[in-house]
């Protein structure tokens, strides 16, 4: 005990307080005083409520899907346990609560959070801090804004070049020049103004945000052009009726479509009521589609040698339902033999899927050939005309292909940029948080006002004049500010220097935010003399044991 006691005063030498005996619960022992502007930004930062577009959510209609999930498809009612239904356009403010492009907010001079300034009055140190975290972000929008400049300028030559190879392109590259001249001008600035972990921290997470929005824009962009190509849409330059609209002239439609469509419900489950019509069980095997041995029927025209398959024009969107209507039955009916511990049943269904599968065969089949039909559909339409375009179904299908291929790859880049772009958010938190980060952008901040006051100073004198007083008092003054700085991030260093001090572990733990967790200032306290205890203790008794052995 008499260990303890010397190390608890110790510790409240360094001021950093009593301790009440046992546990102190949620007793706050304030900090050195270097630390208090660091937990003031910390507080007003990390109570941002930050949504996470990447967590299940519970209790919607859309139970488990995350509110990317939510945002990109919508619920289909009894279908929520995987909540993927028919794809959609992005609505931030109804869908997503804003939490696919989410930013913390840096557009007041408060550390990015919130608009109470009170903790912020001059001279403390965080308004300065919080004012140039504004400052990069409007900075941060000229370098975006150039860069778009630049893109347009080296479209616009280009597109000349492209088309008009040997014409005078000189006032194309002077502008393209002029913008890339500019944009340098720029990202300079954001380089000088935005020096220091925090800020760069705020600098990833906004290009991640843009990254974001353009993402968002080519998704909503792919979902409704796979829409068009099924309901009419645009292929080249011609407005055609659309993949499903089309007619296939030569489709063998199997009479009782009805009795295997009735085998599942909307949701793809196996409806056992079905199976004794579909198995013909009050006809002796006979249906509509199947003979006694269980052989297809397919609709005949003529009869003996002069009978031939009957073929009828159907709409490709037909078609295309009845093939999705065999895939689900065979699927249905292969999870219900695997789930049968009965063996008349799973004779029944081992039957039902044989027959199923036939028609499955039957009915893909005759989609492939749907889909690559190449029959000119618009007959009206002059092949030696200039902008002649072929219009089948196979050129239908193609463009409905290359929408879903389009739309699947807008899917994975928007779901990529918005998990980068939650991760750099919580890295922004963590920096506001993290009292390393804090000194060294304090530092940062303090080296950009003194070389802009330096450099106040030196254009003056280039152009000829005395700089005033104003201007080398400034020079002064920074500097003394960035000499302040630097000690207090040196002092800082220095106390978290050696990672298995216990007073590490105590210093980080004052440095938590109210309301935050692990934010007992108390306890940790206790903790690190507990900590420091037993590994004095430990010391204290190997010295012993050790003089022991030696004296032995």
């Amino acid at each position: 005990m008499v260990l303890k006691r010397l190390i608890v005063t110790a510790l409240g030498a360094l001021g950093l307080g009593a301790l009440a005996a046992g546990p102190a619960s949620a007793q706050q022992v304030p900090a050195p005083d270097f630390f208090g502007d660091q937990i003031a930004c910390s507080s007003a930062n990390s109570m941002a409520t930050v949504p996470n577009p990447l967590k299940g959510m519970t209790g919607t209609d859309m139970m488990g899907a995350s509110l990317l999930d939510q945002a990109l498809r919508a619920g289909t009612g009894a279908d929520t346990d995987n909540a993927m239904g028919d794809p959609r356009v992005v609505d931030l403010t109804n869908d997503a609560g804003m939490s696919l492009n989410f930013a913390i907010d840096a557009t007041v001079a408060n550390c990015g959070q919130g608009s109470d300034q009170a903790a912020f009055v001059a001279p403390n140190a965080n308004l300065d801090l919080a004012t140039g975290y504004t400052e990069v972000l409007t900075q941060y929008t000229n370098v975006v804004r150039e860069e778009g400049d630049v893109e347009d300028a080296q479209k616009a030559l280009n597109n000349s070049l492209r088309n008009n190879p040997d014409g005078n392109h000189d006032a194309l590259r002077k502008a393209l020049t002029e913008a890339q001249e500019d944009l340098a001008t720029e990202v300079a600035k954001l380089n000088a103004l935005g020096a220091g972990p925090i800020y760069q921290a705020g600098i990833r997470e906004w290009r991640a945000k843009g990254v974001v929005d353009e993402a968002i824009t080519k998704w909503n962009n792919a979902v409704p052009a796979v829409a068009a190509r099924l309901n009419g849409g645009t292929i080249g330059t011609d407005t055609v009726a659309g993949l499903r609209a089309a007619s296939y002239a030569n489709y063998v439609v199997l009479a009782g479509q009805d009795l295997l469509d009735a085998l599942t419900n909307d949701a793809g489950e196996l409806q056992r009521g079905a199976l004794a019509a579909y198995l013909g069980d009050a006809n002796n095997g006979i249906t509509t589609n199947f003979d006694e041995d269980g052989n297809l029927i397919l609709p005949m025209t003529g009869t003996g040698d002069d009978a031939v398959v009957t073929e009828t024009a159907t709409g490709v969107g037909a078609i295309m339902d009845n093939s999705m209507h065999a895939d689900a039955a065979v699927a249905a009916l292969q999870e219900a033999i695997a789930d049968t511990s009965d063996e008349v049943q799973a004779r029944r269904l081992r039957e039902a899927l044989r027959r199923a599968q036939i028609e499955k065969t039957h009915l893909n089949e005759y989609l492939r050939r749907a889909l690559n039909d190449n029959t000119e559909l618009d007959t009206s339409a002059d092949p030696t005309a200039d902008d002649y375009e072929l219009d089948s179904i196979r050129v239908r299908n193609a463009a409905y292909q290359k929408a879903l291929s389009d739309r699947s790859e807008a899917e994975a880049e928007l779901r990529s940029a918005v998990a980068t772009r939650h991760a750099a958010t919580e890295a922004v938190q963590m920096a506001f948080q993290g009292p390393g980060s804090y000194f060294d952008q304090y530092v940062a901040r303090h080296m950009y006002h003194a070389n802009k006051a330096q450099k106040a100073v030196a254009d003056a004198e280039a152009d000829g004049q005395t700089p005033s007083k104003t201007l080398t008092d400034a020079v002064t003054n920074t500097q003394k500010a960035l000499s302040d700085a630097t000690e207090a991030r040196d002092t800082f260093q220095s106390l978290v220097a050696d990672a298995d001090n216990p007073a590490v572990d105590l210093i980080n733990s004052l440095l938590v935010p109210d309301g935050q967790m692990k934010d007992d200032d108390g306890q940790a306290v206790v903790d690190a003399v507990s900590d420091t205890y037993d590994v004095a203790k430990d010391a204290r008794d190997t010295a012993n044991r050790v003089a022991d052995e030696v004296s032995g």
